[in-house]
Order: C-alpha cells, then sequence, then structure tokens
C-alpha cells in the first residue's frame, strides 16, 4: 500500500528517505534513532527509487552508491599476483598478457641491471678521479704579493666578494710569475693572498682533489645511475602502457561496431 505523500520525501535524485519509525514500503528504516516510539532525529536513506507504471515509487536495491561496508582485505601476495598477470584471470586479454610480461621484463632488468650499473660506475668514476687526484698532486699552495688594491665594496655586495687584481707569486718550480689573482674587499696594495698553484705556477683557483672528494663523487654517481635506470624503465612502462591503452580502445570500437546494435533496437544516424 503507498504510503502518505507526507512520509516520503526525496532528498536528492534516486533515494528514498522516510522521517518516521515505521517501516516504508516493507523496508525498515536503518536509522538507529527509532525507538518504540518516536519520530526520527535525521534523515535516513533506504535504497533507489525506482518510478514505475502509475507513479509509484519502489524501493529497489542500491548499487551506484558508495557502500558503508569496506571493502575485504586482499594480502599483499595476491595484489602482487594480480599486478604481474600471474593471477590465472581468464578474462585477461592477448594485450593484457603482453602489458605484463613487460612489466615483468622491466622488473626484472632494473633488479638486474641496477647492481651491475652502479658498480661499474663507481669503478669508471673512481679511476678518473684517482688521476686527477695524481695530476693534481704537484699543486701547492703559495703567497702572493697583490700589486694593486682591491676596488671599493660595491652597493648589493657583502665584506666577502672577491675580485681579480694583478699579483706576483712563485711557481714550485722556482720562477717568478705575474698575473691575476683573488682578492677580497679590505686587502690592501702590497699585502699577501694565498692561492693554488700547480707545478708550471698557473693559479688554478680551486684546491686539489682529494681522495675522500673521489669517494663522495663515486657514491653520489652510482646513487645517480640507478635512479636514471628506474627512470628510464618507468618512461618506457609509461610509453607502452599508452601505446597499448590506444590499442584497446581501438579494438573495444571496433567490438563495440559489430555487437552494440545487437543489443539495441535504437537506430543511430549514419555518418
Amino acid at each position: 500500500m503507498r504510503p502518505a505523500e507526507s512520509e516520503l520525501r526525496v532528498t536528492r535524485i534516486g533515494v528514498q528517505t522516510c522521517d518516521r519509525h515505521e517501516p516504508v514500503n516493507g523496508v525498515p528504516c536503518p536509522c538507529p534513532d527509532h525507538g518504540p516510539a518516536g519520530r526520527c532525529a535525521r534523515t535516513c536513506p533506504l535504497g533507489r527509487v525506482r518510478s514505475v507504471r502509475g507513479g509509484n515509487a519502489v524501493v529497489v536495491r542500491r548499487t551506484g552508491d558508495q557502500s558503508a561496508k569496506a571493502a575485504p582485505w586482499v594480502p599483499l601476495s595476491k595484489r602482487i599476483k594480480r599486478w604481474l598477470g600471474a593471477d590465472g584471470n581468464p578474462l585477461r586479454r592477448p594485450v593484457d598478457r603482453f602489458e605484463s610480461a613487460v612489466r615483468v621484463a622491466l622488473v626484472l632488468a632494473f633488479l638486474i641491471g641496477a647492481p651491475m650499473l652502479a658498480p661499474a660506475t663507481g669503478h669508471l668514476v673512481e679511476a678518473a678521479g684517482l688521476q686527477e687526484v695524481h695530476r693534481e698532486a704537484s699543486w701547492r699552495q703559495v703567497q702572493a704579493v697583490l700589486l694593486r688594491s682591491p676596488p671599493q665594496q660595491f652597493y648589493g655586495y657583502g665584506s666577502m666578494a672577491t675580485f681579480w687584481v694583478p699579483g706576483r707569486w712563485q711557481a714550485p718550480s722556482g720562477g717568478t710569475r705575474n698575473g691575476l689573482v683573488p682578492a677580497k674587499t679590505g686587502d690592501p696594495a702590497g699585502g699577501r693572498v694565498r692561492v693554488w698553484v700547480d707545478w708550471a705556477g698557473q693559479v688554478m683557483n680551486r684546491h686539489p682533489m682529494t681522495i675522500g672528494m673521489v669517494k663522495v663523487r663515486s657514491v653520489l654517481l652510482e646513487i645517480g645511475a640507478v635512479v636514471a635506470l628506474a627512470l628510464a624503465l618507468l618512461l618506457l612502462a609509461g610509453l607502452t602502457r599508452i601505446w597499448l591503452n590506444r590499442r584497446r580502445m581501438l579494438h573495444w570500437g571496433i567490438e563495440w561496431a559489430c555487437f552494440g546494435p545487437r543489443w539495441s533496437t535504437r537506430r543511430w544516424p549514419r555518418n
């Protein structure tokens, strides 16, 4: 028997609610505030409402809303099997199996390539660094005499600003050299500054390479090589997925064009 109009109201499209404690259309209200007597303190969704012939509203099973019941927990091993395509799902198409095979191949390539790439990169960087350390072992730190004072502090520059001014120093080989040396604001003319020079007396403007610096560089480049390999494989996986998705959509369109008209009597306009 259809309830009175005051007993039913629609708060959103397709959802029926009640405002009293009696069942509506034989469906009890799930509101916990319902007692043996009294009215509902809030609006309680009962289910989907389907319009039938005659204008009556019939409560049907809810299918589109998000369920309050949590999804069942899936073990990690089962998720990994699904991701690798090894769960034996009969609904997998050949393109899905191909994508799973590519995914497994990329994972194996990273697991095999990373342990081989990192030591090789570290060995090459360390060998090049040791050669650089050997070449720079003849560098010496000498005192250079400033032939001119640095310019005064410019607006916006701090007291640690460095300028290149003419100077004179003695090379480790014994000769006297003239050239530009780095000096800071406030150093007077005739003052002395310490600079790094090679065996011929050329100013290098940096400290020589050490074994510790070579090891740090080697470790950083090893990590960078592994990260670069991972990014390259991820890029390849993304491009493969985009290509396979295009093929899926193409095949889906062909199959729908073949079987879609059999499911519907509607005549679509032909272009």
